[in-house]
């Protein structure tokens, strides 16, 4: 008599707003389509309209193939805040018929993969979770874990931060991606079973080449000052600009508080800034392909999938010394962590990393040194089963 194939195990992954399309929402979808013809993977897709979003649903079905995943969209009421530090931040409340909807994807699911620290999302997944039975892994992709329990950017403390930590204290999964929020899981919730995957790089390998006629200095991201320091950047982008006329800024992103600002600069100089807006697929490729160096000015950050991408294709990094350029700019070659936050210092490395330019064949030969380095530590090759075996246990 012959067996009945095996059934193959669901996974249920709970993300924020996909058409946000922050990291977490990116890695959520990488992993989505690289184990969906291993497990049966349904993501559920929690909208606010108060989220600020940056692509449409046409849009998300040209970058990432979702046949054979299951994506639920959960409507939520949105209420703005600021509890988890100084960045705008909006907690979704999901109605009755949601609820009942995530029961029934729970009670189905082998295991549960949430990259939302959003609290009351948190609570539904947690308590269901438990009543179930089932294996509830958190991702923290975000800065809310280290803004709540105090990192150097304005932690929020006080009641905020003691209602996320006794929420937290019921999880015993963490998945993290750096250093720093591994360590601090291992202080606040000892008794959680905590395991550190790197993001990997999610675009496949192509040939790492040098723009040998112009030195390009790439931006990729939302366009926002408390986090992403674009006012840095702004200052930066001046300073240069009046000491080399040869350097040209390649901005990448929208969205966040600072459109004005880097249109103004595009304005003001036309041959030195270039504003590209959002740009995916092959048009964000070649955009990393003819850059010279990405400038990473954030202000606190998670594991940037930006900065593996940039290193991917062979760019060195000018950012500042915080967790995720900390953990992934480890050799010297790779770039630059800068100490303090200053835009005079950004302008500074600028200059300098041009100056290497001129001498091509050194910087080709560099270039290829980054990409070979990232794409062996950080592919998908080497971290998804790692973390689909944390996943599912």
């Amino acid at each position: 008599m012959e067996s009945l194939p095996r059934k193959r195990k669901r996974l249920v992954i709970v993300t924020n707003n996909l058409y946000a399309f922050g990291g977490g929402e990116k890695f959520a979808l990488d992993v989505a389509t690289r184990l969906k013809n291993k497990l049966d993977v349904t993501v559920v897709n929690t909208v606010s309209k108060k989220d600020k979003t940056t692509v449409s649903k046409a849009m998300l079905a040209k970058m990432f193939d979702l046949s054979g995943v299951e994506v639920v969209e959960f409507p939520s009421a949105g209420i703005a805040s600021r509890a988890f530090g100084t960045e705008p931040y909006t907690f979704r409340i999901p109605g009755p018929v949601s609820a009942a909807r995530l029961l029934n994807l729970f009670g189905n699911a082998d295991s549960i993969y949430q990259v939302s620290l959003n609290p009351f999302l948190l609570s539904y997944s947690v308590l269901l979770s438990k009543l179930m039975k089932k294996r509830f892994v958190l991702g923290v992709h975000n800065f809310s874990l280290a803004a709540a329990f105090g990192d150097s950017h304005k932690p929020a403390g006080g009641a905020s931060a003691r209602a996320l930590a006794a929420l937290l204290r019921q999880v015993k999964f963490f998945h993290v991606l750096n250093d720093r929020d591994l360590d601090l899981i291992r202080r606040r919730f000892p008794k959680a079973t905590v395991k550190k995957i790197p993001n990997f790089v999610p675009m496949r390998a192509r040939a790492v080449t040098n723009n040998s006629r112009k030195f390009i200095c790439l931006y990729v991201g939302r366009l926002e000052k408390n986090q992403k320091g674009i006012d840095l950047l702004h200052g930066a982008m001046e300073r240069t600009i009046a000491n080399d006329k040869e350097v040209v800024f390649h901005v990448v992103g929208s969205g966040g508080d600072s459109e004005a600002l880097i249109a103004d600069a595009e304005k003001k100089h036309p041959k030195n800034v270039v504003w590209s807006r959002f740009l995916q697929g092959k048009k964000l490729e070649d955009a990393y392909r003819s850059a010279s160096v990405l400038v990473f000015p954030s202000r606190y950050d998670t594991l940037s999938l930006v900065l593996l991408e940039a290193q991917s294709f062979g760019l060195p990094a000018i950012a500042f010394d915080i967790p995720g350029p900390r953990d992934i700019i480890q050799e010297s070659f790779q770039g630059v962590r800068i100490k303090g936050l200053s835009p005079e210092a950004l302008s500074t490395q600028i200059m300098r990393y041009h100056k290497m330019w001129r001498n091509g064949a050194k910087y080709a030969l560099t270039k290829k040194k980054i990409s070979g380095l990232v794409r062996k530590k950080y592919s998908a090759q080497k971290l998804l089963p790692e973390l689909e075996q944390f996943l599912l246990g």
